[in-house]
């Protein structure tokens, strides 16, 4: 059973579908430069590589792939690009992408799914053969939003084949930002229960006693503050970026601590909810999975 912070992701990101791309048009331009600047860093059997093994099809697992970004970024170096989202508008928006870049379905098509639920380890509509034996699996900017990272980046590893990488891009720890642009004190991911908002909102209620009135001006500007962060994805996030040490726990964790290495790719701005500017720096982390 999906949780609350599963699908308050789902929500959102079937809301931001079909401007995606638009808006965040610089940052993906960037990062895609950035990143196939660093195939070599990622170190997987690429194509062009003549290192797959047994001449099996290299194929990348593009794990929350939103519309595509590393499928388009590296799908040169690979000979198919399997995509999952929780999104089905996201799904969507991929696999018309693809089409309208004439590239054969077989070779790229997304589908909807979740390989991180504690409940259900091998989802049904995610057993089949084509969704094992990946080169590399690839996670851009869904590891912030995952309510348990650690189980995800393990059941993402037990796709790869022998020898595959497990990459991601992120954020390094960061404050909190709320809609003033000021750390209010709390992390998301620090409620305990995933970020699922399931605590208690009665103390919203009005009442017309007149002392009430600084709670009423409360309420207020905690409402207000609930809408920005619903506006601007802030309920969608569940950790406030990973540390070098954190990221090499977790792709140790996950079987996949082989060759680990981490890139600074450096400080990057951009729009949140259009109008504030974000400032994050960023890393890639890859980790090879073991090749006996």
């Amino acid at each position: 059973m999906a949780n609350s912070i599963t699908l308050q992701n789902q929500d959102y990101f079937n809301k931001e579908a079909a401007t995606y791309d638009s808006r965040h048009a610089d940052l993906i331009q960037r990062l895609t430069t950035t990143i196939r600047d660093n195939v070599d860093f990622i170190g997987a059997d690429w194509k062009t590589s003549n290192a797959t093994p047994d001449g099996e099809p290299v194929k990348l697992l593009d794990y929350a792939c939103g519309t595509g970004m590393l499928s388009r970024t590296l799908g040169d170096y690979v000979d198919q690009c399997i995509g999952i989202d929780l999104s089905p508008q996201m799904v969507e928006i991929y696999n018309t992408r693809a089409a309208e870049e004439n590239i054969p379905s077989a070779a790229r098509y997304a589908v909807q799914g979740d390989l991180a639920d504690p409940s259900d380890p091998s989802p049904a509509a995610l057993t089949g053969p084509e969704f094992y034996g990946f080169a590399i699996a690839a996670v851009g900017g869904g590891f912030h939003h995952f309510a348990h990272p650690g189980l995800a980046a393990t059941r993402i590893v037990e796709r790869l084949r022998p020898g595959g990488v497990l990459a991601i891009w992120d954020f390094f720890p960061h404050a909190h930002d709320h809609d003033d642009g000021d750390n209010h004190g709390h992390d998301h991911h620090g409620h305990g229960h995933g970020h699922g908002h399931g605590h208690d909102h009665g103390h919203h209620k009005h009442t017309h006693n007149p002392d009430t009135t600084g709670d009423d001006e409360a309420t207020t500007t905690t409402t207000a503050a609930h809408k920005s962060e619903e506006r601007d994805g802030t309920h969608t996030i569940t950790k406030h970026g990973f540390s070098e040490p954190e990221l090499r726990d977790m792709f140790t964790a996950a079987g996949a601590g082989h060759e680990f290495a981490v890139l600074d790719m450096g400080h990057y701005s951009f729009k949140r909810d259009g109008q504030r500017e974000m400032k994050r720096r960023m890393f890639l982390a890859k980790g090879r999975k073991g090749r006996d």
